[in-house]
């Protein structure tokens, strides 16, 4: 179920910054979530999309578990951030991480529906999550 929290969150932050999104999936010990990245999107945004899976772990479980996928995705958001200084760096993941976190909880009804489905079915379209979150 862990997995799919994960990949819950990726979708439900995607929707809500209007990604395109393909399809979601959830397996055992793996999943993804298909997306078209828009070039509208800010480095922001970007990091926000992929730290969704973490945040949305730790607000459902009260706990980081670094599995695979989450350090996965950590090496993409700090590739963003490389080049600034470490203060700088602290504060830019921290309102990324107040933001995700903020849209999380706010979409927290659709991040449990999405979450059973990927973990009963193991796949969601894209569409599908789209119209849970409303857009």
């Amino acid at each position: 179920m862990r997995v799919a929290y994960h990949e819950a969150g990726h979708a439900i932050v995607a929707a809500v910054l209007d990604v395109e999104i393909d399809v979601a999936t959830a397996g055992p010990k793996a999943g993804r979530v298909a997306y078209i990245l828009p070039p509208h999107l800010s480095d922001a945004e970007r990091i926000m999309m992929a730290m969704a899976g973490d945040v949305a772990e730790l607000i459902q479980y009260k706990r980081r578990d670094l599995s695979f996928g989450a350090l996965q995705d950590e090496r993409v958001w700090r590739s963003f951030i490389a080049d600034l200084p470490d203060e700088e760096q602290h504060r830019y993941l921290a309102h990324c991480r107040k933001e995700t976190r903020r849209i999380l909880k706010a979409h927290w009804r659709a991040v449990e529906h999405v979450a059973r489905v990927l973990a009963d079915v193991g796949t969601m379209p894209g569409a599908e999550i789209k119209r849970i979150v409303g857009g």
